[in-house]
C-alpha cells in the first residue's frame, strides 16, 4: 500500500480576541462542568496549553489540489478529514465516496482506500454532515497511490 501526506496551503486561522468570552479564573468545577455541558467552547474557558499553541482542530474541510494527471478528476474536489490513531483520513465529497489515507511521515502523497476503518466510518459520517464546523484548509497532493 502506498503512502500519503498533506501540505497545509492555508495559514492557521486565529481567533479574534474580541469574540472570546471572558471567564473568571476562579470558576469552580461544578460551574465549569455546567458551562461545558451547555456547549461552551473549552478553549474559551480554560487557560492556553503549556506551549501556548491552540488545540488542533477535530476536523478540516476544503478543496483538494491534485497535481497527478492520473487523478485530475479529483482536482478541486471538496473534502473533510480527521486524524484517527495518529493518521489522517480524507473523505472526498464525491459520488461514490472516495477515501484517502496519509500517515504522519508523508509529504505530498496519499493512498486511495476502498473503505474507512469501521471505528472511523461513523465518525466521518458525522463530520460530513456537520462539515461547516470544521477548520478550513486546502490540501495539495502531488501523488495518489
Amino acid at each position: 500500500m502506498g503512502t500519503g501526506a498533506v501540505i497545509d496551503r492555508v495559514a492557521n486561522s486565529t481567533t479574534d480576541p474580541k469574540t472570546q468570552q471572558a471567564v473568571e479564573p476562579s470558576l469552580d468545577v461544578n460551574t465549569l462542568e455546567a458551562l461545558l455541558l451547555s456547549g461552551a467552547d473549552p478553549t474559551d474557558l480554560l487557560e492556553p496549553t503549556a506551549a501556548g499553541q491552540p488545540l488542533e482542530a477535530l476536523c478540516f474541510s476544503g478543496q483538494l489540489e491534485v497535481a497527478s494527471a492520473n487523478h485530475s478528476s479529483l482536482d478541486g474536489a471538496h473534502f473533510v478529514s480527521q486524524k484517527f490513531e495518529g493518521e489522517t483520513y480524507i473523505a472526498l465529497l464525491t459520488l461514490p465516496p472516495v477515501y484517502l489515507h496519509q500517515d504522519e511521515h508523508q509529504a505530498v502523497s496519499a493512498t486511495h482506500l476502498k473503505s474507512l476503518p469501521s471505528e472511523l466510518y461513523t465518525q466521518m459520517g458525522q463530520i460530513v454532515r456537520q462539515k461547516d464546523g470544521c477548520s478550513e484548509r486546502s490540501l495539495y497532493l502531488s501523488r495518489i497511490d
